[in-house]
């Protein structure tokens, strides 16, 4: 609820830091083998790159449940390594960061994951909202190109855990992250058990922007990096297992 994550937020203390390679990219930190190779199309501004990418390996409780970790730089490290450590002693994780990626960009992997996945994690959107404010793409294409399909992918898993899109920074115009959000809030709404939200959008709001945002109000500074994990850890930990 809204009220577990403000007493969260209001009272959160800097954990441990986690082990993160500086370098991050297929078999970094634990020494594992690329679980699978993937070429993402990322598009920035009007270039588009080719980036290779990988699944990393599980690690943690090789018996706990399966969590899938779905994003764009937002969740690279240090942020997802600060998750993956928090997770480790009850869940196993696996984690796709692509920076720049857009949602419908990274349908593919949620596909190829889809059956060995008890719980979804999904960090996707801030580039959606950029090729709709600068670069003509539309709502409607996020929504049924990306969010949509990239949903169904996971029907399987117990549940899905969306983090929010900040709506405070200045970079954030025509209400695009908010009607984004508001695409995950109406799941969350009508059927809880199965989605939850790591409301990014009130930690920020909540520590006043670039409290625990770097410079380029985008990502999160070392304090907003452990602060999203924490938030992102709650609702995994509250989500069912089968």
């Amino acid at each position: 609820s809204l009220a577990d994550e403000r007493s969260l937020v209001a009272k959160v203390h800097l954990r441990p830091m986690s082990r993160w390679d500086p370098n991050p990219g297929c078999g970094r930190g634990d020494g594992g083998p690329m679980k699978r190779l993937i070429t993402a199309a990322v598009a920035l501004s009007a270039l588009v790159l080719l980036v290779p990418a990988c699944m990393s390996p599980y690690q943690g409780n090789m018996v706990g449940p399966k969590v899938a970790i779905l994003s764009d730089s937002l969740l690279a490290d240090p942020t997802g390594a600060h998750l993956e450590f928090f997770l480790g002693d009850t869940h196993q994780t696996s984690r796709l960061a692509i920076p720049g990626a857009t949602s419908y960009e990274m349908v593919q992997a949620a596909r190829d994951w889809a059956n060995a996945v008890d719980i979804a994690v999904i960090s996707l959107g801030t580039n959606d909202a950029f090729a709709i404010t600068d670069r003509g793409q539309t709502i409607a294409n996020t929504y049924d190109n990306g969010y949509t399909p990239i949903r169904d992918a996971f029907s399987n898993a117990s549940c899905i855990v969306f983090l929010t899109l900040d709506e405070q920074m200045p970079h954030v115009r025509d209400g695009v992250n908010a009607e984004l959000n508001d695409w995950w809030r109406v799941h969350a709404l009508y059927w809880p058990d199965r989605y939850r939200l790591a409301d990014w959008n009130l930690t920020v709001a909540f520590f006043g922007g670039y409290g625990s945002m770097t410079v380029d109000g985008v990502h999160p500074n070392p304090f907003g990096s452990q602060v999203m994990a924490e938030i992102i850890e709650t609702q995994v930990n509250q989500c069912p297992t089968w």
